[in-house]
């Protein structure tokens, strides 16, 4: 409390954020679908409110080497999965109504996680995040680019199990969604608490990760066309999402 009686105000990194992870039937854009999913407020002491977690029945085989991550069998998800619709929209309920108020929502790798999410409302029928917020997704912290920016030329790998005990952050069950939403929300907390040329409001922060998304796009795309001699390799660079250029089926 300042000397005048004044409460003062809390740094907008230490309040609520909202995490989202995605665990799926694969790597690729276009063709994996949602097997798993978890959208959960987490308050600055990592503690959850309002966890929304959901297996999914695919529709489609899930391949061993997926279930050999994250512990999902064809037969589990068949068995005791939801509808991919009913999943869908209740993850961007969730998502949407964060993002209105200004939320932060936290997503470890969020290109992935909000574009699969993207491409299974396109092919399921259901209004896309993008729709639902008019354009507006945003605010959005991925831990993964937030790193890469700040301190770039780190080496090894930047999974989520290495930045969790680089940022003091604990995970306990790698790979779950809800475990990973939670640490991927606390290591973007201390990201910033770290780092203070970060500390800026949340849509600057924002629209700073959009460029540094695409420059660190860039910069892979030249080290993979210069290592595999490929000229026509070409990354994804935008942020937080692909844009679909089609309808899929």
């Amino acid at each position: 409390m300042s000397g005048n009686g004044a409460v003062a105000a809390t740094n907008w990194w230490d309040s609520v954020f909202l995490a989202f992870d995605l665990e799926t039937t694969g790597t690729d854009l276009g063709e994996s679908r949602i097997v798993t999913s978890c959208v959960t407020m987490v308050k600055p002491d990592g503690t959850q409110e309002g966890e929304l977690e959901l297996l999914v029945n695919p529709g489609v085989e899930i391949p061993t080497e997926a279930s050999d991550v994250h512990g999902i069998t064809t037969e589990m998800a068949t068995e005791t999965g939801v509808a991919p619709a009913d999943a869908l929209v209740a993850l961007t309920n969730m998502l949407s109504d964060a993002l209105t108020v200004q939320i932060p929502v936290v997503a470890f790798n969020a290109r992935f996680d909000f574009t699969i999410l993207d491409r299974e409302c396109r092919r399921h029928g259901v209004p896309t995040l993008d729709e639902r917020t008019a354009g507006l997704v945003r605010p959005v912290l991925d831990p993964f680019v937030l790193d890469k920016a700040v301190d770039k030329y780190r080496k090894g790998k930047r999974t989520l199990e290495v930045m969790s005990k680089l940022y003091g952050v604990e995970l306990r069950n790698a790979h779950n969604a809800t475990a990973d939403a939670v640490a991927a929300a606390q290591i973007a907390r201390a990201i910033i608490r770290r780092f203070r040329g970060l500390q800026m409001p949340a849509e600057r922060l924002h629209e700073a990760q959009v460029i540094w998304a695409r420059q660190q796009a860039v910069s892979l795309e030249r080290y993979f066309r210069e290592k595999d001699g490929d000229r026509t390799i070409v990354l994804d660079k935008d942020w937080p999402f692909v844009p679909a250029a089609e309808v899929l089926v």
